[in-house]
């Protein structure tokens, strides 16, 4: 299963025609739309604006706590693994042509909010990044059609 999005854009056709014309500057604007896109995205609850906490992240021992990590028993004394990859921090985009991948940093990332997403995870909030995407589709394609037309006048299209 492919996770491409596909966004229709109003004015991409002119765009298209004058790529050969302005190059840099048409993936410079697509890019940047791209970027805006996967901010909406990201900030997201569920996403990495963690949904509500839950019994998991609260003692009795064992217990995870946000950002610092599990909090387990050893010898008789309560102690902080400290492997917390801070999950809602590790979240960051790669430039391709003409978009963005979303990805996250954490190791454990793929099983919170990827494509191998835990079903315990979705349970108890967490979101698939790729599902908020499909989600959020028109706010994303009026970000993409802003930057075009901005693009298209910038260039005198």
């Amino acid at each position: 299963m492919s996770n491409d999005l596909y966004i229709q854009v109003v004015g991409l056709d002119k765009v298209e025609a004058a790529f050969k014309r302005f190059p840099q500057e048409i993936e410079q604007d697509i890019g940047q739309a791209a970027a805006e896109a996967a901010k909406l995205i990201i900030i997201q609850e569920g996403v990495s604006n963690y949904p509500p906490a839950t019994e998991a992240n609260a003692p009795p021992v064992p217990w995870y706590e946000r950002n610092k990590g599990m909090w387990v028993m050893r010898h008789g004394e309560v102690i902080n693994l400290e492997n917390s990859e801070e999950y809602g921090a590790a979240f960051d985009t790669q430039r391709v042509k003409m978009g963005v991948t979303i990805i996250n940093k954490a190791k454990y990332g793929k099983y919170i909010g990827g494509e191998q997403q835990a079903r315990h995870m979705a349970r108890i909030g967490w979101r698939k990044v790729f599902d908020v995407a499909k989600e959020k589709q028109a706010e994303i394609t009026e970000i993409f059609n802003l930057w075009i037309a901005r693009l298209i006048r910038r260039l005198n299209l």
